[in-house]
């Protein structure tokens, strides 16, 4: 950096004042120097936060670009031009087809979603690590047929049918015993499992929506007390069917739990506007919810569709269930 200056100032002095404003090298300079300055000033005077990774990416351009500037006029620059040669080769060497050198976890593989879809029935609970949480609905939004909902409130649990987590994560030994694993991406570290014998699942209760056309914000699907569920695992399943008259709609089917002082307890939500990309959407569907161990401190649990763009839909066939989940035989705790 101090070596760039002191270029900066011989060219001053061996060129007039307009000459060097005109020169690359001293605007590419301005332009870095005068962006870092920027920066400095910022954080001191209004605490905003340095950039990070990819906000501050231009720097290094116009770093190269400063360097690649000053070799064209030194008598060896020809020769260190090619020491540039080392980042694409180096490129080369961490090419990948299948997933992003840059925080591959993020990313799912095609190949591992269409192993893990094909073994998910509509039956089937889903839990998935939390990362995954917006990737996972945006690859269901390639498919017809919609599986349930992702959770990610817990991938360590063992009360769902599926579970899609990442092999550093995992902490239950009782996983790799009750479940099959059915994909793995070693790549990103996912991998996922089927349990080998479901949950019991015994009906407490059902209810039954109204069916109807609207676009109010929200509309209430089912209540469900809790005082008889204390210290128990459930599931609520919400079935219906769901008609828009837009291709853009902004529908969640939400489930959350309202405490006895009236404040929020657990929230769970299923994206129809992600899950479906701007589609018109006209389609049965089928989501299970799992919540474990209901508490004391948890009164009543609410079934609703949030619908915060107002837009037209119509609801037919609602049907709301509270299940509690027993182990199947010869498993314990």
């Amino acid at each position: 950096m101090p070596s760039f200056i002191v270029y900066l100032i011989l060219r001053l002095k061996s060129s007039k004042l307009k000459e060097w404003f005109k020169a690359p090298f001293v605007i590419y300079a301005c332009l870095f120097f005068g962006n870092l300055i920027g920066i400095l000033l910022l954080a001191w005077l209004f605490e905003v936060n340095y950039p990070e990774d990819r906000t501050g990416i231009y720097f290094v351009l116009l770093f190269l670009l400063m360097l690649f500037y000053v070799f064209d006029n030194i008598k060896i620059g020809k020769w260190l031009h090619w020491l540039f040669l080392f980042f694409p080769i180096s490129f080369l060497g961490h090419l990948s087809l299948d997933t992003s050198v840059f925080s591959p976890d993020e990313r799912i593989n095609h190949e591992f979603f269409a192993k893990v879809k094909e073994q998910i029935k509509p039956e089937n609970s889903i839990m998935i690590y939390h990362i995954m949480n917006w990737n996972w609905p945006y690859f269901e939004s390639h498919y017809k047929n919609k599986s349930s909902v992702g959770l990610f409130s817990d991938p360590n649990s063992t009360l769902t049918d599926i579970i899609v987590t990442k092999t550093t994560v995992i902490t239950n030994p009782d996983i790799s015993k009750l479940y099959d694993t059915i994909a793995i991406h070693p790549p990103s570290t996912y991998i996922a499992f089927k349990r080998k014998k479901p949950m019991i699942r015994n009906e407490i209760e059902v209810v039954i929506a109204n069916d109807i056309a609207t676009n109010q914000e929200h509309y209430k699907l089912a209540v469900f007390d809790c005082d008889s569920l204390e210290a128990s695992d459930i599931q609520v399943s919400v079935s219906g069917s769901l008609q828009t008259l837009e291709s853009k709609n902004k529908i969640y089917l939400i489930v959350s739990s309202i405490n006895k002082d009236g404040s929020n307890g657990r929230y769970f939500y299923y994206s129809f506007e992600t899950a479906y990309q701007s589609q018109l959407i006209d389609d049965d569907f089928l989501h299970h919810f799992v919540l474990d161990n209901i508490s004391s401190e948890e009164k009543e649990i609410k079934v609703y569709l949030w619908n915060r763009g107002l837009h037209d839909y119509v609801l037919s066939n609602i049907i709301s269930n509270v299940f509690e989940l027993k182990l199947p035989e010869n498993e314990s705790r």
